[in-house]
C-alpha cells in the first residue's frame, strides 16, 4: 500500500469517525430534549391535578366556613388528597424548596381536618352528643381553624399558579 492509499484509508477512517462521532451527539441531544419534554409533560399534569385537588378542598372549606358546619364527612367524603398522594414525587422533581413546602403543609391541613372531623364524630358516637338525625348538621368547632386552612391552600395555590405560569413562559421559549 502506498502512502496516498494510506492517506485515503485514514482520511475515510476519520470521516467515518467523526460522523459517528456526530450522529451520536446529535442522538443524545435529541434524548436530552426528548426527556426534558416528558419531564415538562409530567411537571404540568402533575401541577394542575394537585392544583385541582386544592381547588376542590378549598371550596369544601369555603362552604363550611360560609354555613358555619362540616360539609364533609368521612368516610363517604373526605377533603381530597389523592392526586397529591399520587404526583407528588413528579411535583418534588421541579419544586422549589419553598413551593414544594406550601403545598405540602395545604395538604397536611387538609389531613389535619379530616382526621379533627373523624375525632369530633367518635367524640359524639361515645357521648351521645352529636346530632340525631341524618339532616342535623356538626357545627364546625374553633379548633377546626377553617380560616388558617384556607389562608395556607390559598399561598399553595398561589406558588403552584406562579409554577403554572414559569412552566409555560419556559414552553414558549423553547
Amino acid at each position: 500500500m502506498d502512502t496516498g492509499q494510506l492517506a485515503a484509508v485514514a482520511l475515510g477512517g476519520l470521516i467515518a469517525s467523526g460522523s459517528a462521532l456526530l450522529v451520536a451527539r446529535l442522538r443524545a441531544h435529541q434524548d436530552r430534549r426528548r426527556d426534558q419534554a416528558r419531564d415538562g409533560r409530567e411537571a404540568r399534569r402533575s401541577a394542575r391535578l394537585i392544583t385541582e385537588e386544592l381547588l376542590a378542598g378549598r371550596r369544601l372549606l369555603d362552604r363550611a366556613r360560609e354555613k358555619g358546619h362540616y360539609t364533609w364527612e368521612p368516610p363517604k367524603r373526605l377533603l381530597p388528597t389523592d392526586s397529591w398522594t399520587r404526583y407528588r414525587s413528579d411535583f418534588a422533581a421541579y419544586a422549589t424548596d419553598e413551593d414544594w413546602a406550601a403545598v405540602a403543609e395545604a395538604f397536611a391541613e387538609f389531613d389535619r381536618l379530616n382526621w379533627h372531623l373523624i375525632d369530633v364524630m367518635e367524640e359524639e358516637r361515645w357521648t351521645h352528643s352529636g346530632p340525631h338525625h341524618p339532616l342535623e348538621q356538626r357545627d364546625l368547632a374553633p379548633s377546626a381553624k377553617v380560616d388558617e386552612a384556607l389562608a395556607i391552600v390559598e399561598e399553595a395555590l398561589g406558588r403552584l399558579r406562579a409554577l403554572g405560569e414559569a412552566q409555560e413562559l419556559g414552553q414558549q421559549t423553547n
